[in-house]
């Protein structure tokens, strides 16, 4: 048995949770149209370089790129589209965070990729960030002790924009960074890195003449200690004759030995 009270109770109870509903789609509602409204609607687009280097050019190439969400809520802004599209379109850049600045502006922060290794290919250089990326293509080469020439065949069309660089270069340069050396030093350094000579090492080739031979490692954190074996030992364990000549043999993350004369001599040398 049901009692009249306890009937009534119910309906208010229905009631109340109706007018819930319908109070909260209309909240809803009102949110949507004043998101969409054009108060919130992107006005200004910005580029903005983390590391200052007084290029408004760049800045407004970032800025030029990133245009095209101008008029769009600046709640609804895909940031990783915006990323993509930058990148895309502004060769050596690479995009840190999308910055909303309400109620009608975004801003663009990215960094500089600086050129650290070159590429010769069929009469054409190419210079590649460290993460791997093609930043620039000219017929000159960018000269000694700026970059790191690779000896290397790209897995794909080494056009701007293009990430081909093998990971294992990177890794090296990671490895130098954390030893302290800057980009600098990482240069007047190492002189070129080959990678097709043979597919069971790798031969770095310091300025001054020796060579740091790496025994290919898919591993990539063991890759950098082997280099780093071979760079503590080319600075502190050979003498200064020594360093202009013969192959340092790194095995493993433990074992180095020298040699004066490796055969065949200079067959993994740069050559154009």
């Amino acid at each position: 048995m049901i009692f009249p009270f306890s009937f009534g109770i119910i309906v208010l109870y229905m009631r109340r949770k109706r007018l819930y509903i319908i109070f909260g789609i209309l909240m809803a509602l009102t949110l949507i149209a004043f998101a969409s409204s054009a108060i919130f609607s992107v006005k200004t687009v910005e580029g903005y370089c983390n590391i200052k280097l007084d290029d408004e050019t760049l800045d407004r190439r970032v800025s030029d790129a990133a245009s095209f969400v101008k008029g769009v809520s600046i709640f609804s802004v895909n940031e990783s589209e915006i990323a993509q599209k930058v990148e895309s379109e502004v060769p050596g850049i690479k995009v840190v965070n999308i910055e909303r600045m309400f109620p009608n502006r975004i801003s663009v922060n990215y960094v500089r990729l600086y050129e650290y290794f070159e590429l010769y290919l069929d009469g054409k250089y190419y210079t590649m960030s460290i993460d791997g990326k093609v930043v620039n293509e000219s017929d000159a080469s960018s000269g000694e002790g700026k970059v790191i020439k690779l000896i290397f065949e790209p897995q794909v069309e080494p056009e701007i924009g293009a990430m081909i660089v093998p990971p294992q270069a990177t890794a090296i340069i990671r490895t130098m960074e954390r030893l302290d050396y800057k980009k600098t030093d990482a240069a007047s350094i190492i002189s070129h890195i080959n990678f097709t000579y043979s597919k069971s090492y790798i031969y770095v080739k310091t300025v001054k003449g020796v060579t740091i031979r790496l025994k290919t490692n898919d591993n990539l954190e063991d890759l950098g200690e082997m280099l780093r074996l071979g760079l503590t030992t080319y600075v502190n364990g050979l003498s200064e004759e020594k360093r202009t000549k013969g192959m340092l043999i790194v095995t493993n993350k433990e074992t180095i030995s020298y040699i004066a004369n490796p055969e065949p001599k200079d067959a993994y040398d740069y050559k154009e």
